[in-house]
């Protein structure tokens, strides 16, 4: 049974955690030929790859996120119905995940109450 799925590796690019020493180490870990590409350089890699079984995707994620527990690397498998596969949503906490700041922090300073609401 083919079961189509992606294995997607994501990081904060500025830590420099995930490239290419990364996606070399992972590489051994994919079933059969599984091939990656860069969506994002340093930031997200991902690699198609089909299932036998369904608990073959658990499997991968425990594997690869063991191998990488040291480093600040979100690991998801996910189903992939085609290749390439496009990407319609994401759900993100924005704060210092997409923005570098804190916004109850960025209020705070629009109502002249940063320190009493640091303080909390």
């Amino acid at each position: 049974m083919d079961l189509p799925h992606a294995l997607v590796l994501t990081a904060d690019a500025a830590t420099g955690a995930l490239g290419p020493r990364v996606a070399d180490r992972v590489r051994p870990l994919l079933p059969g030929a599984a091939r990656g590409r860069w969506l994002v350089p340093g930031a997200a890699f991902e690699s198609l790859w089909n299932a036998d079984q369904p608990d073959e995707a658990v499997a991968l994620r425990t594997a690869v996120a063991a191998a990488l527990s040291e480093l600040p690397i979100d690991v998801s498998v996910v189903p992939a119905a085609a290749d390439p596969r496009k990407k319609k949503l994401l759900v993100a906490d924005m704060e210092s995940t997409l923005i570098a700041q804190e916004l109850i922090d960025e209020l705070a300073d629009v109502a002249a109450r940063r320190e009493e609401i640091a303080a909390l």
